[in-house]
């Protein structure tokens, strides 16, 4: 088992397949020694990302997991360590596009074995973007107050502690399978463990992004929300912020 590494799921969807080949190849790019896998269920040139370091698992979605409204990648999100390689594992979503070297996020871990960000919508109170049904059914099991995380960036330690909360979350993730985040707010106050909370830089929301950032170095992680993906946003950014990457990865697609 290696050291560390990173995980992409790109599940149903060729848009986000691609975008997650886009955001390897980027990372890739920044920092050339580290171990990247891809998990997905469609099918991808395999000999041209080994090429590149980037070692591809495919997983097959049965039937029953799959609905109109493509959360069958929740299922793959909540079940990660069954598919991690890594004592430390990073998991990014196929929308978060690297554009500086992330080397230094390793060092969260020092301070406890789950990293994640406090969401934009910080606490379960907040969030309105969530299905009613299933925001009152957390409401019950948790105070309003209780912290809310964005789960498209997400550092942790392989122990007992973390492998029972990634199995809590997805059971409790099959109750409504839908959103993955309330799931795993409920899964923490049953299995509770200490969050480290991980800085802007490593998980910033795209549409926020202003040439301040940029001329600062103070992004590393960028997260492309609102449907940047399905309306083509991702891969205009992609090209923009890092042009080489983003061509060769467009030319073995």
């Amino acid at each position: 088992m290696s050291l560390r590494g990173v995980l992409y799921c790109a599940i149903e969807n060729p848009a986000y397949l691609e975008a997650a080949v886009m955001s390897a190849f980027a990372l890739r790019q920044l920092e050339p020694e580290l171990p990247i896998t891809l998990i997905t269920d469609l099918p991808l040139p395999i000999p041209a990302l080994h090429q590149q370091g980037i070692m591809v698992k495919p997983v097959e979605i049965p039937n029953q997991w799959r609905s109109p409204g493509g959360f069958a990648s929740r299922l793959v999100k909540t079940s990660l360590p069954e598919f991690s390689d890594f004592e430390q594992t990073l998991y990014l979503d196929a929308d978060v596009l690297p554009i500086l070297p992330i080397h230094e996020i390793w060092s969260y871990l020092e301070a406890g074995d789950l990293v994640l960000k406090p969401d934009v919508q910080a606490q379960i109170g907040q969030c309105d973007h969530i299905d009613e049904h299933e925001k009152q059914y957390t409401l019950k099991h948790c105070p309003a107050d209780t912290p809310h995380y964005n789960a498209g960036v997400m550092l942790w330690r392989r122990t007992p502690s973390t492998t029972a909360l990634f199995q809590a979350w997805k059971a409790e993730w099959q109750v409504f399978r839908q959103h993955d985040q309330l799931a795993l707010v409920r899964a923490l106050q049953t299995h509770p463990i200490p969050v480290v909370a991980l800085p802007d830089l490593y998980n910033f929301p795209a549409h926020l992004l202003t040439a301040t950032e940029i001329e600062r170095n103070e992004v590393r992680l960028l997260h492309c929300l609102k449907g940047f993906v399905r309306v083509g946003r991702f891969r205009a950014i992609a090209e923009r912020l890092m042009p080489e990457s983003t061509q060769r990865a467009l030319s073995v697609l």
